[in-house]
């Protein structure tokens, strides 16, 4: 999934931002890419399902030069956010699958999941938050404009 942020200049705001030296345009540039990042891991923790509490803090950012990735590095994120398609469960390390019901233990050799829905988190977050991450990048826009 990609995100794309673009801002529009006017005339005035841009004569304004080309006074700004290098290092400030860099410095806006990144409070404004970690700041919607914020928002929208704040957002996305909000929207995954409660049962999965290791998604929701495995949920991050991380600041590379002109963008923000936000991720998550749990191995299933994948399958909650987009659907799976029925399939059949085998044991990897184990001679048996397992678990447990009202106090009562089940072992099989294998299991039938049935497709799931998705949960597109990501993607509900950021269309979510776009108006706070437009309000804020113009916060600061306005902040290092107004500190000229």
């Amino acid at each position: 999934m990609n995100v794309k942020l673009s801002i529009e200049w006017d005339k005035e705001l841009s004569s304004k931002l080309k006074k700004l030296s290098e290092n400030d345009l860099l410095s806006a540039k990144n409070k404004m890419l970690i700041s919607a990042a914020n928002l929208i891991v704040w957002e996305a923790k909000k929207l995954v399902p409660c049962s999965s509490w290791s998604l929701r803090r495995s949920i991050s950012y991380k600041l590379f030069r002109d963008c923000v990735k936000i991720y998550s590095d749990v191995h299933y994120a994948v399958y909650v956010h987009e659907w799976v398609k029925p399939h059949l469960i085998s044991p990897v390390k184990k001679k048996s699958l397992y678990w447990e019901n009202n106090w009562l233990w089940f072992f099989s050799k294998s299991a039938y999941h049935p497709w799931s829905k998705a949960n597109p988190f990501f993607e509900d977050a950021v269309k979510n938050c776009k108006n706070e991450v437009i309000n804020k990048c113009n916060e600061i826009l306005q902040w290092v404009i107004n500190k000229m």
